[in-house]
C-alpha cells in the first residue's frame, strides 16, 4: 500500500529516494559526477559517472542485493556499506518501468522490472566508456495519473543539497525544456550555504571554515563540516544537516556547535582577549555531520540524536573560532 501524494510532490519524493541512493556513494569517499535527466516521456534517469567499480564482483553485489530486496521491504544499510536499498524498492513499486544498470570496465549488467515483474538479468560483455551506475524509471500512470515532475522542484533541491556533497559535479538536463544542461558544483561545501543565507545582511569577508574527523559511540569514523560568517546585524542563523538530510530542529551536532561557539566568544569578550568589539554582531552558521549510522528522532529526520558527538563538535568549534579570531584573517567592520 502506498501512502503519499499522488501529484508532483509524490513524484518528487520518488526522485529524492533515487538521488539519495546514488549520492550516498559520495559519502563513502567515491569520486562522483551525478547526472539527472527528465525525459520527454515523463521518465527520469540519474547516472553516477566517473565512479569506477573496482571489480565486477562489486557490480554483481549491487545487482544481487537489489534483486534480493525487490520483493521485500529492504533493510536500510549504513552508507559506508552502500545505501538503503529500501528506497529503490519504493521507487520500483511506484513505477511501471524501472531499470538499474551497473557499468564496469568489461561488462554492463542490467536489472529491469515491468510493473513489479522482474525480467532476467542481462550481462553484456563489452567495454563501456562511462563506468558507474544508471537508474531509470517511469512513474506508474495508474498511480499518479497525468501528474508530472516539476523541474523547479529539482533545481531547488540540487541547489540546496549540492553543498552537502562537497566537490561533486551535478548536471541537470530537462529534455522537455530543450535548454542547455545546468551544472552545479560546490567545492567549498557548506561555505556556499553560509554566504547565501548571509547575503541579505552585511557580511564580514572570509568565513570560518573547517572539516574535522569525529567518531560515533561504536567507534565508526565520521566527519563534521562547519562554516560560519559574521555580519554587522545582530542575531543568529543556524542551519544543521546530517548526511544529506537537513535537521530542521537541530540535534547533537547543533547543540555542540552552540556550546563551542558560546564558549569561544565568552573567552574572547570577557576572558584574556577582552575585545568588546565582538559583543554585538550576528552570524550565520552551517553545521553538516556525516555519520555512518546516524540516529534520528522521528520519521522526518528533523533531529539528530547522537550525544557522543556533542562534546567533540563543541571542542572543535571552540578551537576553530578562537584560532580564527586570533589570526590575521579577523577584520573588524563595526
Amino acid at each position: 500500500m502506498y501512502v503519499g501524494s499522488l501529484d508532483a510532490r509524490g513524484l518528487f519524493d520518488m526522485f529524492k529516494h533515487a538521488f539519495f541512493y546514488l549520492a550516498t556513494f559520495r559519502l563513502c569517499g567515491e569520486s562522483l559526477c551525478l547526472s539527472v535527466t527528465t525525459h520527454e516521456d515523463g521518465s527520469i534517469s540519474i547516472t553516477a559517472n566517473d565512479w569506477i567499480t573496482a571489480t565486477d564482483g562489486r557490480a554483481a553485489s549491487l545487482i544481487d542485493d537489489l534483486a534480493a530486496s525487490s520483493t521485500a521491504t529492504g533493510k536500510a544499510r549504513d552508507y559506508q556499506a552502500g545505501a538503503s536499498l529500501g528506497s529503490l524498492v519504493a521507487v520500483n513499486y511506484l513505477s511501471d518501468r524501472f531499470e538499474f544498470t551497473v557499468n564496469t570496465e568489461e561488462k554492463k549488467r542490467t536489472l529491469r522490472w515491468s510493473r513489479g515483474v522482474e525480467e532476467p538479468v542481462r550481462d553484456l560483455t563489452n567495454r563501456n566508456e562511462n563506468e558507474g551506475i544508471v537508474l531509470h524509471w517511469h512513474p506508474d500512470p495508474e498511480i499518479f495519473g497525468e501528474a508530472s515532475l516539476d523541474s523547479g522542484y529539482i533545481r531547488r533541491f540540487l541547489q540546496s543539497t549540492g553543498p552537502l556533497l562537497r566537490g561533486t559535479t551535478i548536471r541537470y538536463n530537462d529534455l522537455n525544456d530543450r535548454g542547455e544542461a545546468e551544472v552545479y558544483r560546490f567545492d567549498q561545501g557548506v561555505v556556499h550555504l553560509a554566504e547565501h543565507y548571509n547575503s541579505n545582511f552585511s557580511p564580514v569577508p572570509d568565513p570560518i571554515y573547517f572539516i574535522c574527523p569525529i567518531s560515533d559511540q561504536e567507534g565508526y569514523p565520521g566527519e563534521i563540516e562547519f562554516a560560519a560568517q559574521f555580519r554587522l546585524e545582530p542575531g543568529e542563523t543556524i542551519i544543521s544537516a546530517c548526511n544529506l538530510h537537513y535537521t530542521r530542529n537541530g540535534g547533537s551536532h547543533a547543540t555542540g556547535f552552540l556550546a563551542g561557539f558560546s564558549s569561544a566568544m565568552k573567552d574572547t569578550i570577557y576572558g584574556e582577549v577582552r575585545d568588546p568589539r565582538l559583543d554585538g554582531p550576528g552570524y550565520t552558521a552551517i553545521i553538516a555531520a556525516r555519520l555512518r549510522r546516524p540516529q534520528f528522532e522521528g520519521c522526518t529526520r528533523s533531529w539528530l540524536q547522537q550525544p557522543e558527538i556533542e562534546e567533540q563538535v563543541a571542542n572543535t568549534t571552540k578551537q576553530a573560532i578562537a584560532d580564527y579570531i586570533a589570526s590575521s584573517k579577523m577584520t573588524f567592520w563595526w
